[in-house]
């Protein structure tokens, strides 16, 4: 980092500087006195610009420890950064003592200190601690997850050596860790018992429901469309009364096991066919509670109760098959039989159907001429025959109790003949037959007042509106109103008559509430409209409407006839086509508010014109043509139901369903348990709703626009296994435990497997003597084990707390000259650089061969292309991006809603996708600033306002100039990740592009500095160039505000979420005077002006993270070597990595 440490006039730098031989000698009378003269008075005790003190610096640069900072001082005066022209310049001559003294110590300190080779120990990091257990032992569980977090460096990676301090909290976790790791790959004596769960779906599956799910916002599949089946370790299915392997009655189990839509709110999305369930494309959810627990519209999901495991791998098989969409709107009917039912009268066409026709009536009772729910927490169902006379289309329309805000999410649906589910849900835009009361007015009196009064103990009064009608029916707006009470401060008297009708007015619960309107002028009154709180309509009965003239009342009225009562809505349902027949409708509701009627209306003439007019028709259509020949995908999940939804991970990646339409494949998700959010179960508890484990899936090809399907997907089963254990002994064991001649002879045995295991764990060819230390430590404990294998595990517990494993060691003394690494240490630093893990049988093999180095560039091709090389970039690019600000940024949900959580991991995917596209076709890393193609998958592309790009994966995406993307600079892992969640953030967007691609780092904001906030009130109504000109007023900084700010402004035309706004003003002056206007100016500059910058910035940042430690100024030469050689091969990143790896100061020690 360039330290700004003291400041000289730049015009000095063209006067030659004096030759070594010449620089002067003695510091305190030739080198001091000019510090103190022209420096010290900004960077001395009494203050710091910069944070930078020079008056307590060691003049003695060669042995001393502020050689670093002596050499930011001299690359200040290389950058003509300062001094600031109203400061005192220093004279020719006096610049050329500074200048020259400090160029000759530098020099004579980096030949001292390059001659000393040094041994170099890097602790590994929790990744590749974990990785490399992982590898070891042939496992899959996070190892990392309870380790300590790793330090960062001033270069922004957790594997830089000076800062892997290992405490006794480190050895604690890694005694803990091993042995539980070990316990697990060896297992028990005997192999446990599996789970093995599987659902088969299809209409009428099963005759018998053995459970369903409740609680809140739940939605349940009918337990007769999905058969549960308890299978043995050979497949076999049990019956109900038999004993599973994992010693429980079949029968209980099966009680245990549900299927839920919870979230999937949506249900057009979703729906039975024959022979399995139906799952659109996925609409996000959105990231708002309690919406933001509830998963992808519509997940589907295996309900488990208790009977689950803990721990262990385990396998999730989805069969499913590519399918035509749901046929929302346009679908037919098998007849059914007549009956002696009474089968409503048809006039003109039109047949209705009123409460009391509805027969075979579950939680249900006649109320009057309305049916209602005897329990509203229960399911209720009746039913009617329709006869259907001709071929046509049909609208069925329902009457009902309109509802309250609070009721909205409660649902009904009709079924005709168990085929085809008609659903409704309440709608705000419904139309309401009876939305208001009407009270008379003050009979022709003149009144100057009017009191509502609701006379009783406890009553409230809680209103929508209130209209009062004047001479000539005109409305009345100038009037003061106060009432006895406010419910809450927003529902007080200035909401009564503001017109909205959408806010309450509503008083506390007390005796006698009243509210007061006093006109401005005595006025005859000729009727009041009374807007009722829908849903607590009987809260106004025994209302009294006073009017008064002074104190005294002149008319009083009440409520008229039952208009007060709960007003009705009518709206359509469905809309299908139907063949002539009778069919059977079952109406089926929970939560249930009042039904009043049915009507079955045929379509008029015009149907094609009403088809068209209806979103769920059209998507039908679309889909069809749209999707027909695109695969499906799924992703599965599993994790805790909650109170609002789940707790939940993603495992096994999206799996592609590519066979063709209506031919069913099974794929396989993968996972560990321990690494997701298993319920830890509560045995005490009786709460039905608890200890409940969810495993699911959804349909992964994304949505954006709900017109539309996506590739629908029919899932046909689901299987639940676990543990997985494919053999026994487990794979594992017998990587440890291997087949040998000498197994009967535990001495040589355990020899055996200590000597291969610690080679595998030291990464290297370890000598006898130190396999002894292990063996003899086994032999001094062995008696403490009946079991043999515990008795090993403590000899390899001891392994794995060695040094040799939890470090990347190279020993060595201090020692003259630069040795090379041997061969072991070569392809260990190769592969925790490559791969962030252990090095393979191939690079070890060279290793014991002694040919690693003369194959090193073809080692070099064959990793880059290997798939570990992801696990590099993953890291490398989180840590050198800053990508971790992309996950911690919290947006404004409101005012960015199509951001979400899919959006946010896509962007990180695609900058590693990016970067990994990049590096394994050895392309330009000027593609950083700018390129032609981006990586996208559909999802990303649309987020963007890209066209063309479908499905899941990513892949290259040729851009348009039009598109505004290219480059990792127009990436939304920056662009979000840089800003304040509310808007675009210049500083940290400039600050960022400075310090991680043109190489030229800002100097830390001074102390107590406030960071640019939005909501500042001086800030109201300002553009955020404005901002940042008032910002730098207030703050101390404005010399570095100068030069930060125009990089951040370039960046004005995306906003606090990475998508592109052309009306930002995004033009910007640079310090050396560049006026430029949005991105694609900034990418020409620095294409023009800059690429030696971003080249030398991304092969420093790329060569400290390979060596595991931060830069100094003794690595320039090294540095610059590196540079010029990648420029001169046009700036590959393949080459670049290559040329990294073959220079000294990677293979030296």
């Amino acid at each position: 980092m360039k330290k700004q440490f003291y400041s000289l006039f730049a015009a000095m730098l063209s006067i030659p500087s004096l030759s070594a031989a010449e620089a002067p000698q003695d510091f305190e009378k030739e080198v001091k006195p000019l510090l103190e003269k022209y420096c010290i008075r900004c960077h001395g005790d009494r203050k710091q610009k910069g944070e930078v003190r020079l008056d307590e610096l060691d003049p003695d640069i060669i042995n001393g420890k502020d050689a670093e900072k002596w050499h930011a001082a001299l690359d200040v005066i290389n950058t003509a950064d300062m001094p600031p022209e109203d400061s005192k310049q220093p004279k020719d001559d006096e610049r050329r003592k500074i200048v020259d003294w400090m160029t000759l110590n530098l020099k004579l300190a980096k030949e001292k200190k390059r001659g000393e080779a040094k041994t170099v120990v890097r602790r590994l990091t929790r990744d590749q601690y974990s990785n490399s257990l992982q590898k070891l032992l042939g496992s899959d569980l996070d190892f990392a997850k309870t380790l300590p977090p790793e330090a960062k460096s001033h270069m922004g990676f957790t594997n830089a050596g000076e800062n892997m301090t290992i405490s006794p909290l480190h050895i604690e976790y890694y005694q803990e860790i091993a042995r539980e790791a070990l316990n697990k790959a060896i297992g028990p004596k005997e192999k446990p018992p599996v789970s093995k769960y599987r659902l088969d779906f299809a209409q009428k599956a099963s005759k018998k429901v053995y459970a369903k799910i409740g609680g809140y916002q739940s939605i349940n599949l009918d337990g007769k469309n999905y058969k549960i089946s308890i299978l043995d370790e050979n497949n076999n299915e049990l019956a109900d009364n038999e004993i599973a392997p994992n010693g429980l009655k079949v029968e209980d189990i099966k009680k245990n096991i549900m299927v839920g839509f919870r979230g999937s709110d949506d249900r057009s999305r979703w729906g039975m066919a024959e022979d399995g369930m139906i799952l659109h494309g996925s609409v996000p959810h959105v990231e708002k509670a309690p919406k933001s627990w509830q998963g992808a519209n519509p997940n589907m999901k295996m309900l488990i109760r208790k009977d689950f495991p803990s721990e262990g791998d385990f396998v999730f098989r989805v069969t499913a098959s590519n399918s035509l969409p749901i046929p929302v709107s346009e679908f037919y009917l098998n007849k059914t039989k007549r009956t002696n039912s009474t089968l409503s009268t048809t006039i003109n066409g039109i047949q209705t159907f009123k409460a009391k026709d509805f027969g075979m009536i579950k939680n249900f009772k006649f109320d009057g001429n309305k049916l209602v729910a005897d329990d509203r927490g229960s399911v209720s169902t009746a039913n009617v025959q329709v006869k259907i006379p001709k071929d046509g289309y049909y609208h069925f329309n329902i009457t009902r109790k309109a509802v309250s805000d609070k009721e909205k999410k409660s649902n009904f649906a009709f079924t005709l003949n168990s085929y085809y589910i008609l659903q409704h849900f309440h709608h705000k835009n419904e139309k309401t037959l009876d939305p208001v009361i009407t009270i008379k007015g003050s009979e022709n009196k003149k009144v100057n007042s009017l009191l509502i009064q609701i006379p009783g103990k406890k009553r409230t009064i809680n209103l929508m509106e209130l209209e009062i009608f004047g001479a000539n029916n005109k409305k009345i707006k100038n009037a003061i109103v106060t009432m006895s009470s406010k419910f809450d401060k927003s529902m007080g008297p200035q909401t009564l008559m503001d017109g909205k009708k959408n806010n309450l007015t509503h008083t506390k619960f007390e005796d006698n509430p009243w509210i007061k309107i006093e006109f401005k002028q005595p006025q005859v009154i000729k009727s009041l409209r009374v807007y009722n709180r829908i849903g607590f309509e009987e809260r106004l009965d025994g209302a009294e409407f006073s009017y008064a003239q002074g104190e005294r009342i002149v008319a009083k009225q009440g409520l008229m006839d039952d208009k007060h009562k709960p007003a009705l809505v009518n709206s359509t349902v469905a809309f299908g086509k139907l063949k002539a027949g009778t069919y059977t409708l079952n109406l089926k509701a929970n939560d249930f508010v009042e039904f009043h009627g049915l009507s079955i209306i045929p379509a008029s003439d015009k149907t094609g014109d009403i088809r068209a007019k209806d979103n769920t028709y059209n998507r039908y259509l679309i889909s069809k043509k749209e999707y027909l020949k695109t695969p499906g995908s799924l992703q599965a999940f599993l994790g805790t139901r909650a109170d609002d939804g789940m707790d939940h991970k993603l495992f096994g990646g999206s799996q592609l369903y590519d066979s063709p339409l209506g031919k069913s494949e099974t794929k396989v998700f993968k996972g560990r348990l321990e690494n997701l959010p298993v319920p830890v179960i509560n045995p005490n508890t009786k709460n039905p709703l608890a200890n409940i484990m969810i495993v699911g899936v959804y349909n992964d090809h994304l949505v954006k626009d709900k017109n539309l399907s996506g590739p629908p997907l029919k899932i046909e089963r689901m299987e639940f296994e676990a543990p997985y254990i494919p053999q026994w002994p487990t794979a594992s064991y017998k990587n440890i435990f291997f087949d040998s001649k000498n197994k009967a002879n535990k001495e040589i045995y355990t020899k055996e497997i200590l000597t291969k295991f610690i080679n595998d764990a030291f990464r290297k060819k370890v000598n006898e003597q130190t396999v002894n230390i292990y063996y003899n430590f086994w032999k001094s404990i062995k008696g403490e084990f009946p079991r043999y294998e515990d008795g090993v595990k403590e000899a390899l517990v001891a392994v794995l707390c060695s040094p040799e494993f939890l470090f990347i060691a190279e020993p060595g003394v201090k020692q003259q000259g630069t040795p090379k690494v041997n061969e072991f240490q070569l392809a260990n630093r190769l592969s925790y650089f490559l791969w962030n893990q252990p090095p393979d049988k191939r690079l070890l093999d060279l290793a014991y061969s002694f040919r690693l180095s003369s194959n090193l560039d073809k080692e070099i091709d064959r990793m880059v292309q290997d798939p570990k090389s992801n696990y590099f970039i993953e890291t490398f690019a989180s840590e050198w991006l800053r990508m971790d600000r992309l996950e911690s940024i919290s947006t404004d949900f409101n005012k960015y809603q199509n951001y979400n959580r899919f959006v946010k991991a896509d962007m990180a995917k695609e900058t590693r996708a990016f970067l990994a596209y990049i590096l394994k076709n050895n392309m330009s890393i000027q593609n950083f600033i700018d390129s032609d193609f981006a990586l996208l998958n559909q999802n990303l592309a649309e987020f963007y306002g890209i066209k063309g790009v479908q499905g899941t994966n990513f892949r290259p995406v040729k851009l348009k100039p039009e598109d505004n993307r290219g480059g990792l600079i127009t990436q939304g892992s920056f662009l979000t990740g840089h800003s304040d969640g509310l808007q675009a953030h210049p500083i940290k967007r400039g600050v960022w592009l400075m310090e991680k691609l043109l190489d030229d780092e800002p100097p830390p904001p001074p102390p107590n500095v406030p960071a640019l906030d939005s909501e500042e009130p001086s800030f109201k109504g300002l553009t955020i160039k404005q901002q940042l000109e008032l910002h730098r007023e207030k703050s101390s900084c404005i010399d570095c505000h100068l030069k930060i700010d125009p990089w951040g402004v370039v960046f004005e035309n995306y906003d606090a979420v990475g998508k592109f706004q052309a009306k930002a003003d995004a033009k910007t002056e640079l310090i050396d005077g560049t006026e430029l206007n949005g991105i694609n100016e900034l990418k020409s500059y620095i294409k023009e002006n800059k690429q030696e910058n971003v080249t030398r910035s991304v092969t420093k940042h790329l060569l400290a993270y390979s060596l595991g430690r931060d830069l100094s100024y003794m690595d320039n030469e090294d540095i610059d070597q590196i540079v010029n050689k990648t420029t001169e091969q046009k700036y590959g990143f393949k080459d670049l990595v290559k040329n990294i790896i073959s220079h000294d100061i990677f293979t030296r020690r």
